[in-house]
């Protein structure tokens, strides 16, 4: 009687040390989805991505303000407003810190001397949007490059959500896997200790 009480101890610690780890990853998930609501509704964004740039980490951060940048700007264009009262009226938008930081960077280097081009590398944005644009302004047609990288973004995002969701499919298959496994184990705990009789 004694290896099953033993037993039975060690699949209660098991479902302990399983149920602690689950509690604590929720925990850890539930605070970064809230520190990153905080820092989406503050002016806290653009500083983080500043310290994310200096680390050479802010890949999600630069595609996203691109494809944000990318969407305003082509919205202005359209209604055929022009490059720099576009760059004013996107440095003057409430609530939208990160656009505020792009337009205002990307005004300070035209007014530097410098080409849209030059302004749009330098701007902390994505290279792939810099590129995509100077090409746009090298022939002419600035709003097809937006366009162009706004359905690369969107095919890319789409990309990366089937593979995140792939790694926690994995995952939670393997959870499963863990619990079945331990509830067999449970079920076999009494024909063992009847084997010990």
């Amino acid at each position: 009687m004694n290896s099953f009480g033993d037993q039975t101890g060690q699949m209660f610690a098991y479902v302990r040390v399983i149920s602690s780890i689950m509690s604590t990853s929720f925990i850890l998930i539930s605070l970064l989805v809230i520190l990153f609501l905080f820092i989406r509704k503050n002016d806290l964004s653009v500083g983080v991505w500043k310290l994310l740039h200096l680390i050479r980490a802010d890949a999600l951060f630069k595609g996203y303000a691109s494809y944000q940048y990318s969407q305003y700007m082509g919205l202005l264009i359209r209604r055929s407003v022009s490059t720099r009262r576009s760059l004013e009226l996107m440095a003057s938008i409430k609530g939208k810190p990160m656009m505020k930081f792009l337009a205002r960077r990307i005004n300070e280097g035209l007014e530097a001397g410098k080409e849209m081009a030059d302004a749009l590398k330098d701007s902390f944005l994505d290279e792939k949007f810099s590129s995509v644009c100077c090409l746009g302004l090298l022939t002419d047609s600035f709003e097809d490059a937006l366009n162009t990288y706004d359905q690369l973004y969107e095919k890319r995002l789409k990309r990366n959500i089937r593979r995140c969701a792939l790694f926690i499919q994995c995952i939670a298959y393997a959870g499963i896997g863990m619990v079945i496994v331990m509830i067999y184990s449970a079920m076999l705990m009494p024909m063992s200790a009847l084997d010990a009789l």
